[in-house]
Order: C-alpha cells, then structure tokens, then sequence
C-alpha cells in the first residue's frame, strides 16, 4: 500500500484513553492509557491477541461501545474537524490545534446528531463476519442501495430533475420505506411515494449505475449480475467486498476493518488486502486495520501498533518493526509465524494467556510471560518511550533516557529472574 507522506495533516489522535466496564466480577479495565496517531492517507494496523483491546478501540470511534456497561474515566479521541482549522498548521497537529480545540474535536463527547454524521460521512467501519452484517432476505442492491441513498440521497434527487428543498422530508421518506425488509426492488420503494413516481425509471437508472460502480472498484466478478443476488449465493470474499463497498459509498476519511479476512482463505485474504490496496489510492482514505495476524500487515501498513492487555507495548513504522522488534511480546509474535524457512520446525509460540483485565498483573502485563522479566516488571509499570526516531517502546529493558546497546541489554538480563 502507498506509504502515507510524513508530512500529511494529523486526521486523528487517540489521546491516553481509558474503557473500563463495570461487571459484577469487578472493573474491566479494557482499555488502560493507550495513545496513538493516525494521519491523512495513512495505513495504521493495530496488532494484538484476543482480549488485547484492539476491537474495543476501534468502536470507539463510532460509538459502538454500549455505554453502560461500558464507561470511559479519561482520554480522548480527537479528530480532525471538516469545517474549523488552526490558522498555525491548518490542522496538522501543532500544540495550538489541541489548545484552542478549533482543528480538532473529540468523538467521545459527540452528541447523538454529530455522532450520526460522523457514522454517514467521516469514518465507516467494515466488520469480521460479513454474513452476520448483510441482510439475508435481501438483494446486493437493495442493500448497497439503502447506502447510496443515505449517503447521495440529494446528489441523486438533483441529477434526475428533483429540487429536495421543494419536496419536503423526501429524503428521510425515501429511507424510511427503503429499511422495510419486505421491500426487496428500488422500484417498489419509488413508486410508493407520490412525488417520485414520474421520476422512477430515471432515479433506478441512477441508482442501479452507482451501485455497480461501487462494487466494480472492489473487483467483484460480474457486479452487473451480482446486484441481484442474496448474499447467501456469493461467496466470503464476495460478501466482504460488498461490505466494503457499502462502507465506501459515502467516501470517508477513515474506514476501519476490523479483521475483515479472518473467516476468508489465504489466497482470498490476500486478494482483499490488494483490493484495499488500491481503494485507498482511489478514495483517498486513512485506514485502520485491526487484526491479530502480524504477518497480514507487513504489506499494507505504515505504521504498526501492537497492544497487549489493553496497553500499547510497541509502535513503530511497519519496515522498523519487522527488522527492529524491540518488545519481547512484539518479538513473540514474529517468531510464531510460519514461514518457507521455519518449514518443518516446530513453531515457536508464547506461553501462558491474556491476563485477567478484572485483575491485571502489578507492573508490566506481559512480566507472567516474558522469557525477559525483570525483578522490578513485576511492581513498576514501563513507560511508553521512544527508542529510536518513531519507534516506542513499552518495556524495562528500555529504560527512559538510555540507548540500549548490546552491553546494557547484557547488564539488564543478568539481573532476570529464573522463575
């Protein structure tokens, strides 16, 4: 994937936030003081186990975390505004931006109506099971129609001759009827609302070319017969490319797949990601990757952040980390894949489990199963620092100020413990 400028404008910021849930075995502090970047045209891929955080952070952004019992004691996520800039940078991120508040602002503290525009025009998600997101009793088209309507209702209105000043509540009319699941054809839907019936043919045309469009930009086989299909008779790499298409129709600034080819074969999973590949090119779209694969990212993204137990252990530009990993749990990760050359040897895998977020460890999260613990991981929580230029590290062996060198690595692992 095309590597983001250094120099482009800041679109997001994830600022020490804080998720905890409120659960009758106690506090889960799911997410605890995490902090990342996400810049304009940027491929951002957070990284982790099951129960690390990462799918938790990336609802977040859409406000898909239900709230109770779910609640967030501190941080922030800020993005960058469509309408107000900071007369110093123009939003890309100076001190001023976040001190006047007048580039950016924090999507935690939306209300329901900037929360619906954010989810209609800003940022649209792409989620792991495509089966469970699409309707099954209705077609293709009718469901990326339902999308482009939302999204182009007006845009549509206008090219086929229709003012939607003049037709008052048109729009949201269109909708409602629309979501009716026993309305399976645009037709239907058309001709049920009086002011649109001499307009019918000419908006299903418009309609139906820019349903096909989307879905030709995801590279789906024949879109012209697919439209009509249920998704029960497309396959998993279909149905995910037609949820990709749906979130892309409203062209946002950021599109979050939460491991969108899980369910999906290898080589399926790698047609997806070319296919993402080449739709940020296209739309011009900052990505968030969400997946627990390491070896899935080293192609698409920019930058990586690995998370562990609802922290960050390590992020850094996606070349840096691959020939650099600097975190033992970061190091764990990659050695577990399998590769041509590990071909016949037993993988190398880390022991033990996620903690238990209700009771995490004192310390450093990952001391139960770091091959590298020191005595004092076990009482001393590491600080997130910066080793090398945009490489941060969550980890003793790091201590803040100090360049590690091979001699300082020696000296710190002989003060490990044998446990």
């Amino acid at each position: 994937m095309s590597r983001a400028d250094k120099a482009n404008p800041l679109l997001a910021r994830v600022d020490d936030l804080e998720l905890y849930f409120d659960t009758r075995r106690g506090t889960v502090k799911a997410l605890d003081g995490i902090s990342f970047d996400i810049h304009e045209r940027e491929t951002v891929a957070l990284v982790g186990e099951t129960g690390c955080g990462k799918s938790i952070t990336a609802r977040s952004f859409t406000h898909l975390v239900p709230t109770p019992p779910g609640r967030y004691p501190g941080g922030h996520i800020l993005l960058k505004s469509a309408t107000r800039t900071c007369e110093h940078c123009d939003g890309g991120g100076c001190s001023e931006c976040y001190e006047s508040g007048r580039a950016f602002e924090d999507i935690l503290t939306m209300d329901q109506k900037r929360v619906h525009e954010l989810r209609t025009k800003r940022i649209a998600m792409v989620f792991q099971d495509p089966e469970e997101a699409l309707n099954p009793s209705l077609t293709i088209k009718t469901q990326v129609a339902e999308s482009v309507l939302v999204h182009h209702g007006e845009e549509i209105l206008k090219e086929a001759g229709i003012d939607p000043e003049r037709a008052d509540g048109l729009t949201k009319r269109i909708l409602q009827k629309y979501a009716s699941p026993s309305l399976s054809r645009i037709e239907n839907v058309l001709a049920s609302i009086p002011p649109l019936r001499k307009h019918k043919k000419q908006i299903d045309t418009i309609v139906h070319g820019r349903i096909v469009d989307i879905l030709a930009e995801t590279q789906i086989p024949n879109p012209e017969e697919i439209v009509a299909n249920y998704p029960h008779e497309l396959s998993g790499g279909q149905q995910q490319r037609v949820m990709i298409a749906m979130a892309l129709v409203a062209e946002p600034d950021l599109l979050i797949a939460d491991e969108p080819t899980t369910a999906l074969d290898v080589t399926i999973q790698t047609k997806i990601l070319k296919m993402m590949e080449n739709l940020q090119e296209s739309f011009d779209t900052s990505f968030l990757y969400i997946t627990h694969d390491l070896s899935l990212v080293k192609d698409i993204a920019d930058k990586v952040i690995v998370m562990y137990g609802g922290q960050v252990a390590e992020t850094a530009n996606v070349e840096d980390l691959y020939a650099n990993p600097l975190h033992p749990y970061t190091n764990g990760l990659l050695e577990s894949i399998p590769t041509v050359e590990k071909m016949g040897e037993d993988l190398t895998g880390i022991p033990g489990s996620v903690p238990d977020m209700t009771n995490p460890p004192e310390g450093c999260r990952f001391c139960t199963r770091c091959p590298e613990e020191l005595e004092h991981c076990k009482t001393v929580d590491p600080l997130l620092v910066e080793k090398e230029q945009n490489h941060h590290v969550a980890c003793h062996l790091y201590p803040p100020g100090e360049e590690r060198t091979d001699d300082t690595a020696k000296r710190a692992t002989e003060g490990m413990t044998n446990e």
